[in-house]
């Protein structure tokens, strides 16, 4: 399976790039973490979505209303409608913050990750429990690591939605509604 990360014109290049990086060394050799570009992305055409585990949008230059242009929106849609995993983040100045609402198996995440080079530890072991926690096999590089002591919780089927963007965040209540999510789970800083 794949984690396909969108390399369209609206992302920034810095947030595309650290992203595949970051993904390709927690994640390897369970996936393959791929680039993907728009035109891909939007033709109806190209079956991306038959063997992606994990699509992530990172963060971007452009607002909510020029985000994605509408071909590729109706992609990203129908890949999620068909339980397909989503998940977008940017960086923001007031910290850390991962929230996972959830009912049944469909599950919602907002993480926005922040901070300086001396977190960049700190959010990287955070970023592989979460991706843990959501199901995705990562590799670990701590070897003191105990998942019996993880204050997350047991890992779940991978979520159909995650989503985080503090610039979008009305997206996480419609998305919720849609799903009738009323339950939510608040996980702790690091």
């Amino acid at each position: 399976m794949n984690v396909l990360v969108y390399t369209g014109p609206e992302t920034l290049p810095s947030s595309h790039t650290s992203t595949l990086t970051t993904l390709k060394h927690l994640l390897h050799p369970h996936y393959a973490v791929q680039a993907l570009p728009l035109a891909p992305l939007a033709a109806p055409s190209y079956p991306w979505h038959t063997a992606c585990a994990l699509l992530i949008l990172p963060h971007t230059n452009a607002d909510q209303s020029q985000w994605l242009p509408k071909p590729a929106q109706a992609a990203v849609q129908a890949h999620v409608d068909e339980g397909g995993a989503l998940l977008e983040w940017e960086p923001v100045d007031d910290g850390l913050v991962l929230t996972v609402k959830g009912a049944r198996a469909a599950k919602i995440a907002q993480w926005v990750p922040a901070g300086g080079v001396d977190q960049e530890e700190e959010l990287l072991n955070h970023l592989r429990e979460m991706l843990m926690t959501l199901g995705l096999q990562a590799t670990l590089s701590d070897p003191n690591y105990n998942a019996q002591e993880s204050k997350h919780p047991t890992p779940h089927q991978l979520p159909q939605f995650l989503t985080a963007a503090p610039g979008k965040i009305s997206i996480v209540a419609h998305i919720a509604g849609l799903l009738g999510v009323s339950e939510h789970l608040t996980l702790p800083v690091l």
